[in-house]
């Protein structure tokens, strides 16, 4: 997500002077997830709004779902293949 920066406090993720590359995960519309961020992300009064993201450095690794998807040329998914 080019021009996406990590809202975690402290985080460089997507900043210019991070030269290393991640992954990054939108802020979820589901309210019971949503609230699990909050909990989990310490920014007091933050307004948490759908377009931020948060990089994979700050999830456990069992919990990501890595997927590689290869579409045809009208966008239907012909082969979908997931990994740890």
């Amino acid at each position: 997500m080019p021009g996406h920066r990590c809202i975690v406090p402290g985080c460089k993720s997507g900043y210019d002077s991070c030269v290393n590359k991640y992954h990054f995960f939108t802020v979820p519309k589901d309210l019971a997830k949503l609230e699990l961020w909050k909990k989990a992300i310490p920014r007091k009064e933050f307004v948490f709004k759908p377009r931020q993201v948060v990089c994979e450095l700050h999830f456990h690794e069992e919990d990501i779902i890595r997927t590689k998807k290869i579409t045809d040329i009208n966008g239907k998914i012909v082969v979908e293949v997931l990994y740890r």
